[in-house]
């Protein structure tokens, strides 16, 4: 599996956490809060994420594998926390007391817990190849902040940058960017294998100096094709206009087999049997 091409995309550092005078921040710097923080002690060794702002404590959510603010509850396993060995910048994990996993910034909002990361064996997130159209590679690439080519310093020339085996990791992508199938949408998930709906973008978690495209039409004139670029199939071109044209060239045909071309002109216009004309009655 590819490594992800966003610059800062460091999955095992999702995992690294450090409280600052009542900050906690997670050391690959993607996921942020705006609380006063504190580790609580437990039993054993354990300890509470408290947050002093809220007067209340993470606890790991088994339904979602999500860890969530909730109301302190003494002992309660999934709100105990073991504190990790720091590195050699003073960052740590926290493995949560109730399953052997450890609290993950999923997002810049989401906190999950997941398997040791350190222990993986390949990446955890499923990646996407860049696409191959275009006008959506633009798109990801200036998402990316990667360039599409550079200026040779010793000739002056434009070189294009090859993409070959770039891919993106699934973090960042919105859930509406994923195909989902009835069961899915009902349960409130998405596929374990994910499928990208076609023109998806990556937007969460880019590069602080990315030009982020979001959508916004006003925001799309960098990706806009140019006068003199193919638009989309037309009509003719398509399956549904290749299907058309054949049907209607059979009902030619056996309109002129059966009728002859030119006697079938007259009768459709003057044709004295023709329901309506003559007193020939409608059905």
């Amino acid at each position: 599996m590819p490594d992800c091409a966003v610059e800062g995309c460091d999955y095992s550092a999702s995992q690294l956490w450090e409280l600052n005078d009542e900050v906690l921040q997670n050391k690959e710097g993607h996921w942020v809060s705006d609380q006063d923080w504190n580790f609580k002690p437990g039993k054993d060794g354990l300890i509470y994420i408290e947050s002093i702002t809220d007067n209340q404590v993470l606890e790991f959510r088994k339904f979602d594998n999500k860890v969530v603010l909730e109301e302190f509850e003494e002992d309660k396993a999934e709100q105990l926390w073991k504190k990790g060995e720091p590195d050699d910048e003073g960052y740590f994990t926290l493995e949560n007391s109730k399953v052997p996993k450890i609290m993950t910034a999923f997002s810049a909002t989401i906190l999950k817990v997941k398997d040791d990361f350190s222990m993986a064996e390949k990446r955890p997130y499923q990646t996407f190849n860049l696409p191959k159209d275009e006008l959506l590679q633009s798109k990801w690439l200036y998402n990316l902040n990667r360039p599409k080519t550079y200026t040779n310093p010793e000739t002056g020339n434009l070189v294009k940058i090859k993409q070959k085996n770039l891919a993106v990791c699934i973090r960042h992508f919105r859930l509406d960017d994923f195909e989902l199938t009835s069961s899915d949408k009902e349960k409130g998930r998405i596929r374990k294998r994910k499928i990208l709906i076609e023109g998806a973008v990556p937007t969460l978690l880019l590069p602080e100096n990315s030009e982020k495209y979001d959508l916004d039409p006003e925001d799309m004139s960098p990706f806009e094709p140019e006068e003199n670029t193919p638009q989309e199939s037309e009509f003719w071109s398509n399956a549904l206009g290749l299907l058309f044209q054949v049907c209607l060239l059979l009902v030619i045909a056996s309109w002129v087999k059966d009728y002859g071309l030119f006697k079938s002109y007259f009768e459709f216009f003057g044709n004295p049997m023709i329901p309506g004309e003559n007193g020939v009655p409608e059905y």
